[in-house]
């Protein structure tokens, strides 16, 4: 009788233990699903428009409706993506920016690179902006190749979040 308990008490606790696993595995899956979802809408914002005004880097940023950065498709204009970055840097827009950007909770950052992974300037400004925590519970990378400044480039958004 003594060996039954054991035995039972033991499949339980290997049943509670690959439930947890289970369990963890998809919390991991959703946050990762959602992220990804909300990177790809905020990416398509940012590089498939010139925004919302079309001139939104010029006005107010309580004004703007969209921030995007593209007068063409993939083609990163970078007195828009160095606007961003500024307004990602400064922390009395980086909320309100990080809102209309579709972000919600998450933590933003981003850069514009070349292909071996060094983050471009231009007019002797870097084009990077936001926000990482140290030690996000959650980090995710986006990538898509875009033209900036007349070459290939590599446009990056970071999200991450519980840090």
């Amino acid at each position: 009788m003594i060996v039954a308990m054991m035995v039972f008490v033991f499949a339980l606790l290997i049943f509670y233990n690959a439930s947890t696993a289970i369990f963890n595995n998809v919390a991991v899956f959703e946050n990762t699903k959602l992220a990804d979802e909300t990177a790809h809408l905020a990416l398509n914002s940012m590089l498939l428009s010139s925004g919302e005004p079309w001139n939104w880097e010029t006005r107010n940023p309580s004004t703007v409706s969209l921030f995007g950065l593209s007068f063409s498709p993939n083609v990163v204009e970078p007195a828009k993506a160095i606007a961003l970055a500024h307004l990602l840097d400064d922390n009395a827009t980086y909320i309100p920016t990080r809102t209309s950007l579709g972000l919600g909770a998450y933590e933003a950052y981003f850069r514009v690179s070349d292909s071996v992974g060094s983050t471009l300037s231009y007019g002797g400004e870097v084009v990077e902006g936001g926000t990482v925590p140290v030690d996000p519970k959650f980090k995710y990378s986006y990538k898509r190749l875009v033209i900036f400044d007349g070459s290939s480039a590599i446009f990056e958004l970071v999200l991450s979040f519980g840090g």
